[in-house]
């Protein structure tokens, strides 16, 4: 069975109709995003739903296949076909009727991809050493981080083959771009685990960032609460912030053009500086917090009920921040429907973050959304 698509951001709803739709016809699909960000596992839901969802389910990878036997890997040979090569299927041969997913597609060697081309255009191909051509019934799904426009302009990636691979177009984003899917994630990877501490356990999780995206933060939910402390530690004994250059000034006799490059790489930089900067500073208010140090991000003798001001927090994210019911928000946080009444929702909720709640929110638990 294919692992579920999991999440609750408007970004994670248009996607599911998405792959319902890629699903329904045999175009080809291009899936484009960062790292970690499931473009595997949409590439399975979009086979597992399609008509071909009971045939063969083949993945190559470009980036693990040597650039020189990608034709022989992917296409097949015939017996004796040069000096000491055996005969091989092939990914095209022993996929018939069935799907291919090119992962990495924009690692793709530019030597090779003219004929990569003329399959997708007519699903004809040789294999190597062969003078016949072969007719296959196969599906192309191809998927790669790389900005293959970009690839374009550098000559390293052909335009007609990035046309014909994007029939139909998905692209992912960032987990920092979906907090709703954050919690969602996290209750999900935590369920039916014993964690130490889990309410601390969670504002840990919701105040890193996740360069990784969903493989990170599934990787952080399977270790323990002194695990994540440690991490965190980590982040800020390890993190050297450099300095801000000095503003460039524009010099008599100068070409505007270069410095209006200049300057814009200059605020490029400092907005990266300043925004490590913020992320260390908010790190050390987590530490302290954890620690029973109060922060200048928590001005407030009270002990902090982290259980209540979690579950509020997710609450009322999901809530503001999404199209689902209340009824399907608690169905995800495990909470009961009743507390969810329209009548009783905002004044509820809102009673219970307080002032004390509320103080919190304006800190690093809400830095995940308002940043």
């Amino acid at each position: 069975m294919v692992e579920e698509i999991i999440g609750a951001s408007s970004f994670t709803i248009e996607l599911l109709k998405k792959i319902d739709e890629a699903a329904q016809d045999d175009r080809t699909v291009l899936i484009t995003g960062p790292t970690g960000t499931g473009k595997e596992l949409i590439a399975n839901n979009i086979h597992y739903k399609s008509k071909r969802k009971n045939n063969i389910y083949s993945k190559i990878n470009i980036t693990s296949v040597p650039s020189d036997l990608f034709e022989s890997e992917f296409f097949g040979t015939i017996g004796g076909a040069g000096t000491g090569v055996a005969k091989r299927s092939g990914y095209v041969e022993s996929t018939e009727g069935g799907t291919i997913l090119i992962d990495e597609i924009g690692d793709l060697a530019l030597s090779h991809q003219p004929k990569l081309l003329r399959f997708l255009d007519d699903k004809t191909y040789r294999k190597v050493g062969e003078s016949n051509e072969r007719q296959a019934d196969v599906r192309i799904i191809a998927s790669t981080n790389r900005n293959l426009e970009e690839a374009i302009n550098k000559g390293t990636f052909r335009r007609d083959l990035y046309s014909r691979l994007n029939q139909y177009h998905i692209k992912t984003i960032g987990l920092d771009e979906r907090p709703e899917d954050l919690i969602v994630l996290t209750n999900h990877f935590l369920s039916g685990k014993k964690i130490k501490k889990l309410p601390e356990f969670k504002f840990l999780l919701y105040s890193l960032e996740y360069p990784g995206n969903v493989r990170d933060l599934k990787n952080y939910c399977e270790n323990s609460y002194e695990y994540l402390l440690e991490v965190v530690k980590s982040k800020i004994d390890n993190q050297s912030i450099p300095p801000i250059s000095p503003k460039p000034q524009h010099k008599p006799g100068e070409d505007s053009e270069q410095f209006k490059r200049d300057y814009k790489q200059w605020e490029k930089s400092k907005r990266e500086i300043e925004k490590m900067r913020r992320v260390k500073k908010h790190l050390k208010s987590i530490l302290e917090f954890l620690s029973g140090n109060n922060s200048e991000d928590f001005d407030d003798d009270e002990e902090i009920d982290f259980e209540k001001t979690i579950d509020c927090y997710e609450i009322k994210t999901l809530y503001r921040r999404t199209n689902l019911s209340k009824a399907a928000i608690a169905r995800e946080l495990s909470i009961r429907v009743g507390k969810l009444s329209p009548k009783s929702f905002e004044k509820e909720f809102d009673d219970e973050l307080g002032e004390r709640g509320d103080k919190v929110s304006r800190g690093p638990i809400y830095h995940i959304v308002d940043k």
